[in-house]
């Protein structure tokens, strides 16, 4: 959040102040200036007859500003009436259901349009934008922010990310109205269930991905799903956790199509080939395999402890595996920003230093210095921008919460 002392600054920056008064600036002699703040809120002072922040500001001379808020009800906090007075107040309502359906309808028809699908999947169009829009609805209901889970915050922004996971389907592989349904449940997860840090909240999610599935694409998600079925006769979350979907499954393909993963052992063999082509380049080379160490006093025997080290090892190669999917669909995506949540060591930093290199973006991360100053992140910030919009080579701007 911008402070008061940064508002000021940037605000001051193409100012001047004029000499008949005092106390008044403008932004030039013969121009005129227009400020925007697009998140404008208010902390609310509570030492008593302490001014607010935004109560004090010089007078400002041929220019405008113009704020935009969310409402008090969605945590938008209450604007002083000596602010907010000085505005002409606009209130722009939510679309309507129709509206949008509307508007993600003839994104989806051109997509299909221009991506030459068949004629065959105009009926999922209708089907795959109402369930999203179920899916929306349901979780601004029922997934509420609280102290604990104060990044539940859902808006049109993730029915559209939803939507914009099934515009990376392509006609090659796409076979039929049920490969189309699956590759939605797959955005459903990554926008909404990987958001998720309660039990409670992901059985509910998963739940209502049943009865969506079945009111709105018609579909039961144990037929849809049945390859994933093992032991049980029913589609669990553990069984989900198999759906993958990528665009370096197959390295030696002219282009790299967003496809579903059918042979998770083939995906490891692309990683691990992935991982040696980046050590082999890079003057740090990277080590992800599982390292354990046992306990001399632990009463197991050599060949159990060898196969239960073997069993997690596994298990921690499958995690990386859907992690490393999870970046490279990031990066696939336009104006998209992950947020890496996770203890130390976990393998964050070189997951998505592999995912970069996967995806054929160049990564670049600070050095923090005792000199290291606001000057140089400028800077730093000058130079990505700079050789992103000079060329076609596409970055990774990756730093750490220490680096912050």
């Amino acid at each position: 959040m911008t402070s008061e002392l940064l508002t000021r600054a940037l605000l001051q920056s193409n100012l001047f102040k004029l000499r008949r008064w005092q106390h008044h600036i403008n932004p030039s002699l013969s121009g005129s200036g227009l400020a925007y703040s697009r998140d404008f809120v208010c902390i609310t002072v509570k030492t008593v007859f302490k001014r607010l922040p935004v109560s004090r500001y010089k007078a400002l001379k041929l220019s405008r500003l113009v704020c935009a808020k969310g409402p008090t009800s969605q945590g938008g906090n209450v604007i002083t009436p000596r602010f907010l007075r000085h505005f002409n107040t606009l209130c722009i309502d939510e679309f309507n259901d129709a509206v949008m359906i509307s508007i993600f309808s003839k994104i989806m028809l051109w997509h299909l349009d221009t991506r030459g699908f068949s004629k065959e999947f105009d009926p999922c169009i209708e089907e795959i934008v109402l369930a999203t829009l179920d899916i929306y609805k349901l979780s601004l209901a029922n997934l509420l922010p609280t102290p604990a889970k104060s990044h539940y915050f859902f808006n049109l922004r993730d029915f559209a990310r939803v939507i914009q996971g099934v515009l990376l389907s392509v006609p090659e592989a796409m076979e039929d109205l049920q490969s189309m349904k699956r590759l939605w449940v797959h955005e459903v997860l990554r926008v909404y269930y990987d958001r998720l840090v309660d039990d409670n909240d992901r059985n509910w999610l998963f739940d209502t991905l049943h009865n969506v599935c079945r009111d709105k694409l018609h579909e039961d998600m144990n037929e849809l799903f049945s390859r994933l079925i093992t032991t049980s006769s029913k589609i669990g979350e553990e069984e989900l956790r198999q759906l993958i979907y990528c665009d370096f499954a197959n390295p030696k393909a002219d282009s790299r199509n967003y496809i579903e993963v059918l042979d998770l052992e083939h995906l490891r063999n692309v990683c691990e080939g992935y991982l040696n082509e980046f050590n082999n380049m890079t003057k740090k080379p990277m080590n992800l395999e599982v390292v354990l160490h046992a306990s001399h006093s632990s009463q197991m025997s050599c060949d159990r402890m060898k196969a239960g080290l073997g069993v997690w090892a596994k298990v921690q190669e499958r995690f990386a595996i859907e992690h490393l999917s999870r970046l490279c669909r990031i990066l696939k995506q336009p104006r998209s920003h992950g947020l890496l949540v996770g203890v130390g060591g976990s393998g964050r930093q070189s997951l998505t230093r592999l995912a970069a290199h996967i995806s054929e973006y160049e990564l670049f991360q600070v050095e923090i210095s005792k000199q290291y100053g606001m000057t140089e992140w400028h800077e730093d910030i000058k130079s990505v921008l700079r050789k992103a919009s000079s060329s076609d080579q596409h970055g990774v701007f990756l730093f750490t919460d220490s680096q912050v």
